[in-house]
């Protein structure tokens, strides 16, 4: 039986198979489920559900303000700790942490996912001497371009503290694998993120943002320098502003604002997040051409969802996402390149295969049921079960 017959014939709180005990598994680093932020809150979210459904018994840890406010979610029970970021900004993730952490010690845990390094590398030390700690260890952060000085060393050394106190590492790509084994010679489990090609997407999702079918540029993703919005952006005006350039994600930090205030433009949106998935995958099936400027990181989601949803793909020539599309899409690292590519598009309407043989290969490698059926067997052999 697959694994997803499995999971659709189990109900939450189902008891594991016959002659062996429920596992109990705390999963913290995320900022909760359900998904309204990134990356690792969908592994959150998708992992935790899965589990419950096999009967594990799973508690994923939520800031305080997190807008679902019961303390279930589809099997999965929910651990609010304080997340004070209205006080302290982003280092507010540092004493969430500890306060996940800290929780973590009178809970049983028999496996704790650590979902990244950065805010909790200080805190390794406290969590519960009992439970296998498996850290995912995200990108190689101190490598990213928005990093300088302390921030960079720091980073470098939370990423030492993170494999020498770690039970097992996990890499979502393989060059994050290879630089884990040659940097510190650990062996990582790789263990990529899934997508849905056939999950439904709502209808007439351009429409509704006053864009034609087919006709616009769209890019997903958190605003930061090295997701290169900006980048996009002076490609698109180079290029003469053929079509919309739609940037979806919550663009009211300082990065998002400026490039509203420095580029406005009434063909330049920023609808602000989506967080209904069916209209997500409805405006990234519809577009002309997807932009994915993502260069730190792994393999990133947005990536593989904008693969499995068939769009036209250019993306941010680096390491990982090569690693993922395999060369079926365009590749950019300069507004001059982009650009090109942008009237490309417009001028010449694209017949190829890439779309198809990107959804086929979400099938093949990167597909949900794969990705959890991994990491059920990766936490009972650290259990030895």
């Amino acid at each position: 039986m697959s694994l997803s017959g499995h999971i659709g014939a189990s109900a939450p709180g189902a008891e594991p198979p016959q002659g062996r005990r429920r596992l109990r598994i705390g999963i913290l680093g995320s900022r909760g489920i359900p998904n309204r932020y990134g990356g690792f809150e969908q592994l959150a979210e998708r992992l935790s559900a899965a589990l419950a459904a096999l009967g594990e018994e799973v508690i994923v840890y939520s800031p305080h303000h997190h807008p679902w406010r019961e303390r279930e979610w589809q099997g999965v029970k929910i651990v609010r700790c304080v997340d004070p970021y209205r006080l302290l900004g982003p280092a507010s993730q540092f004493l969430y942490d500890l306060l996940c952490i800290l929780d973590s010690r009178r809970r049983g845990f028999d496996l704790i996912l650590q979902l990244g390094y950065t805010s909790s590398a200080p805190w390794y030390r406290l969590h519960p001497a009992h439970a296998r700690v498996i850290t995912h260890t995200d990108g190689v952060e101190w490598t990213r371009s928005k990093y300088r000085g302390l921030v960079k060393t720091y980073l470098r050394w939370a990423e030492s503290s993170s494999v020498r106190h770690s039970h097992a590492l996990i890499a979502d790509a393989l060059a994050i694998r290879d630089h884990l084994r040659l940097r510190y010679g650990q062996e990582a489990e790789y263990i990529a993120y899934g997508a849905e090609p056939d999950a439904p997407k709502s209808e007439g999702m351009p429409e509704r943002f006053g864009l034609e079918p087919g006709a616009y540029f769209l890019a997903v993703g958190r605003f930061q320098s090295d997701n290169h919005q900006e980048l996009m952006i002076r490609a698109w005006e180079e290029a003469g502003r053929p079509w919309p350039l739609v940037l979806v994600g919550n663009a009211g930090n300082r990065f998002g604002q400026g490039l509203q205030d420095r580029h406005a433009h009434p063909m330049l949106m920023f609808p602000g997040p989506v967080y209904d998935q069916g209209a997500l995958r409805g405006l990234r099936a519809g577009c002309g051409l997807y932009l994915h400027g993502h260069s730190g990181g792994g393999t990133n989601p947005s990536l593989l969802e904008a693969m499995a949803d068939g769009a036209l793909i250019a993306a941010h020539d680096n390491v990982f996402n090569r690693e993922v599309l395999q060369g079926r899409g365009f590749f950019f690292k300069t507004p001059e390149e982009l650009a090109g590519q942008l009237t490309e598009t417009v001028n010449t309407p694209y017949r190829g295969s890439w779309p198809e043989e990107n959804r086929q290969h979400i099938v093949e490698r990167y597909n949900w049921e794969g990705v959890i059926r991994t990491y059920h067997a990766l936490f009972q052999r650290m259990l030895k079960l």
